[in-house]
């Protein structure tokens, strides 16, 4: 579980939050002495103003004192240890106060902060949910409360909350920032759904494909859309994908026959009729890439869309390689007639209105449907068109609605990705072009780098935002995450105590600093961060897992059991470490069915991942060219 960095709380903003504590009203509730709580409350006012939070919490609770009936005054000895950092104190004074009235805004808001600050989201959400029931237009509990969803996975309340507070205060471009953080954090997990699905999923193939087509790498692009394809031969646009690849390396003849069995498959498919015709324009076929562009508009009734994304062969210009066309003719042979379909179903309609450039049609089609049933597959495809209309924001919405509800739907987990993706970059872009200067500007292009494994890139960005902002949460962390995943324990560790220096609740460098030292095999100081981890936060399943595999190697078997099957209950899942660990441990135990059970799937799982880097070693032996041409005649419609 991550924690999000610190929002600014200036001084000035303190001191309006501050409520209810006027000199009239503390002066009658503090009895005849007046002199004294007078110049009390003038000194903490004073104090808070100027920042001196130590001298103004002695004031405070010098009137705590003197009127402990009044919230208020508890409320605001509350904020000014939250400004000491003193959150631990400060959560017993906002609790106080609650407790006094627990309609006191300034007091929930800040003990839910001071939750969200100390890694106790569940109870933040608790008390900043109240807020938002007290003061809807409190744009700072709701962006502490979207902080705190997503600390605990709950991204599309995040958005909501975030975009709430847009509305609420439109010049704040730290809501831009977070933004893209959260559309970055949806990302990841959305990919993280696809790779849990199994190496046997074609949707993992194909979302990895195309990450290597946005890096510029021809052959590991190729490598897995291929793969993709022999998993799923008819799965919609991989076919499209690989000779889009190839087109653009100028494979001409290969694109041929991806093109034309896309079109095979999926004949409403524009972008792959658009990618034929001018893959035989360029082999100098210009009469055959005419009239593939002819039957193509028919198919699709003279539509306007079909016209425009088909453009005319030049029969004035030659051909662009020197490779004989006869092939190229064979193949176009091949193709069937772009006949016009008969009764179709509902998913067969929106399917090919989106390949066919018609997604408008689809957004009308979803609103017939009611039935639960039906209901996800118009979200569905409702998404789909949304997505190729270039609207991302509708579209992510329906992908999180049917993710929560299918979570091992990997279609759709593939496509909340891409969507979580483009609207990712959408709000660096934003936020970069207003904040220019920003250390924040700096720190999601390293994110962007590092989700795409660009580690220098990463790390050069990185560098600069912890030179602009040396003390700003999070940043250290990150960095030493780099270095862990480069197996740099060195620096990695420097990295996580730098963390843990301006943010000593940072569950996850403890976690991270635990895993460090048990590599290294420091197991005592492996335990004491783990155990600091988990006191921070019990529900850390990557603390678990690996101070059980800490208490494994000191034959603590008994622990090691806890703390595994502690890690099981809270997510991690698919891991063939963990399970290993735990049969072990419970064999030691004598506990053999148990043990047997978690071996068994170690052995599924291993089997998985052998029987799959074997077919890709055997696919990276046969001949593209000659499996391409064997498809097109093994699939026709």
């Amino acid at each position: 579980m991550r924690r999000w960095p610190v929002f600014r709380l200036l001084a000035g903003l303190a001191a309006r939050l501050a409520l209810g504590v006027l000199v009239g009203s503390a002066v009658a509730a503090l009895g005849q002495s007046v002199a004294t709580p007078a110049e009390l409350y003038r000194r903490a006012q004073q104090a808070m103003q100027a920042g001196d939070y130590g001298t103004a919490a002695e004031a405070w609770k010098a009137l705590v004192a003197l009127a402990p009936e009044v919230p208020e005054v508890r409320s605001n000895l509350g904020l000014a240890y939250h400004l000491k950092r003193d959150y631990e104190l400060a959560i017993e004074e906002f609790r106080a106060a609650l407790r006094q009235n627990p309609k006191l805004l300034a007091a929930k808001v800040f003990l839910g902060v001071d939750y969200y600050l100390t890694s106790r989201p569940e109870l933040a959400i608790r008390e900043l949910e109240g807020a938002r029931a007290i003061d809807s237009s409190s744009a700072l509990a709701r962006k502490w409360l979207a902080m705190s969803y997503v600390q605990t996975e709950r991204y599309a309340s995040a958005i909501t909350e975030l975009q709430a507070c847009r509305r609420l205060d439109p010049q704040d471009h730290e809501l831009v920032f977070h933004l893209g953080r959260v559309y970055r954090e949806l990302s990841t997990r959305a990919f993280l759904a696809v790779r849990r699905a199994g190496l046997q999923s074609p949707w993992l193939f194909l979302l990895r494909g195309l990450k290597f087509v946005r890096q510029g790498d021809t052959r590991n692009a190729l490598d897995e859309l291929r793969h993709a394809a022999r998993l799923a031969p008819r799965m919609p646009g991989v076919h499209r994908e690989i000779g889009a690849v190839l087109e653009d390396d100028g494979r001409l003849l290969e694109a041929v026959r991806s093109h034309a069995l896309e079109l095979s498959n999926f004949p409403a498919n524009l972008e792959s009729a658009a990618g034929l015709v001018r893959t035989l324009a360029k082999l100098g076929l210009h009469d055959k890439a005419n009239a593939v562009r002819e039957r193509a508009i028919a198919f699709h009734d003279g539509a306007p869309e079909a016209a425009r994304a088909l453009p005319w062969a030049d029969p004035g210009r030659g051909p662009d390689s020197s490779l004989a066309p006869g092939e190229a003719v064979r193949i176009v042979g091949l193709l069937p007639a772009f006949g016009i379909p008969g009764e179709r179903s509902w998913t067969s309609r929106a399917r090919d209105a989106i390949l066919a450039g018609q997604p408008d049609l689809v957004v009308e089609l979803a609103k017939n449907f009611e039935s639960d049933a039906s209901q996800d597959e118009a979200l569905y495809w409702r998404a789909r068109a949304y997505l190729a209309m270039g609207r991302a924001d509708r579209a992510v919405e329906d992908l999180m609605r049917l993710h929560s509800r299918q979570p091992k739907n990997v279609e759709f987990a593939f496509y909340l990705q891409a969507c979580a993706e483009e609207l990712a970059l959408e709000y660096l872009d934003l936020f970069a072009s207003s904040e220019p200067g920003s250390y924040r500007t700096h720190q999601l292009r390293a994110e962007y780098h590092a989700s795409a494994e660009d580690i220098d890139e990463a790390t050069a960005e990185y560098a600069k935002a912890l030179a602009k902002a040396p003390g700003a949460a999070q940043l250290h962390l990150a960095v030493g995450l780099l270095h862990l995943g480069q197996r740099d324990y060195d620096k990695a560790l420097a990295a996580f105590r730098s963390e843990l220096e301006n943010d000593p609740y940072s569950v996850e460098a403890l976690s991270r600093m635990g895993e460090v030292y048990f590599v290294l095999g420091a197991s005592a100081q492996a335990n004491e961060a783990l155990k600091r981890a988990i006191a921070i936060n019990p529900r850390s399943a990557g603390a678990h897992k690996t101070l059980g595999r800490v208490y494994f190697k000191e034959r603590e078997y008994q622990k090691s059991v806890e703390h595994l099957q502690a890690a099981l209950r809270l997510g991690i899942r698919q891991d063939e470490e963990l399970h290993y660990h735990l049969g072990r441990a419970q064999r030691m135990l004598g506990n053999s069915v148990e043990a047997e059970k978690n071996l068994a799937i170690v052995s599924r799982l291993k089997e998985a991942r052998q029987a799959i880097a074997q077919q890709r070693l055997e696919s990276s032996i046969a001949k593209p060219s000659a499996e391409s041409g064997r498809n097109v005649e093994a699939e026709p419609r």
